[in-house]
């Protein structure tokens, strides 16, 4: 389907700020906490089916941010794809989704 298939750009965009969150802890010894931190200006996905959120921090030890879940959210007629809804990704590379095919929607 139409809507399956712009999951895609939510795949590839939660990918991308997963590999940008490595390099940032690599270079900052702590996850970022905000989109600009890697380097994201424009939190829509480039068809604008999907909104990206800001890394959620999961773990904290004192300041540090050791773990993290990334979230798209969909916008426009994706909204509709009730099944799958937010995808998410998270720092152990755990993929999931707020609708309920879950993880398959991956």
């Amino acid at each position: 389907s139409v809507r399956k298939s712009r999951r895609s750009e939510a795949k590839t965009a939660l990918s991308d700020l997963a590999a940008r969150q490595e390099q940032y802890m690599t270079n900052n010894k702590t996850y970022a906490d905000t989109l600009a931190k890697l380097g994201i200006v424009t939190a829509t996905t480039p068809g604008g089916w999907y909104t990206l959120g800001a890394p959620t921090a999961t773990t904290t030890v004192g300041t540090t941010i050791t773990a993290f879940t990334l979230t798209a959210s969909p916008n426009n007629d994706q909204i509709k794809d009730t099944a799958c809804g937010s995808l998410t990704l998270t720092s152990t590379g755990i993929k999931g989704a707020t609708g309920s095919l879950g993880r398959s929607c991956w």
